[in-house]
């Protein structure tokens, strides 16, 4: 009886593991939110090694990351669940860095338009 309750609360949690996103938000609370439903299998006697919840969390990722995911897998790292979400902390902070620097506002004024209440003669 335990175990068909048991079974039946890993298939959940696994697949709510590979049906998560990240949509929004920051990447800490997404990582350990997935670190939770990795413990929870664990708990309930499934096991999941290091690398597959490395590729589960990398891929429940945005595409912003994409150039991290790609370094990731070109140079063979090897690291925990939550050095992955230490580094992706700081692509996070970069990639903030990044877009705050392209929202500038300039001081544009279309063509056509006489400047300081100017009439252009011919």
């Amino acid at each position: 009886m335990f175990a068909k309750s048991s079974s039946s609360t890993i298939q959940a949690t696994i697949r709510t593991l590979m049906y998560s996103r990240m949509i929004g938000g920051n990447v800490r609370d997404h990582c350990l939110m997935m670190m939770g439903h990795f413990s929870c299998t664990v708990v309930m006697g499934a096991k999941l090694d290091e690398e597959v919840q490395n590729d589960i969390i990398l891929e429940s990722l945005p595409n912003s990351v994409n150039k991290f995911k790609l370094n990731y897998d070109m140079l063979n790292m090897k690291l925990s669940p939550i050095d992955i979400m230490h580094q992706l902390e700081s692509v996070e902070k970069t990639l903030v860095k990044l877009v705050g620097a392209y929202h500038v506002e300039g001081s544009y004024k279309p063509k056509g338009q006489p400047k300081c209440g100017k009439k252009n003669k011919k």
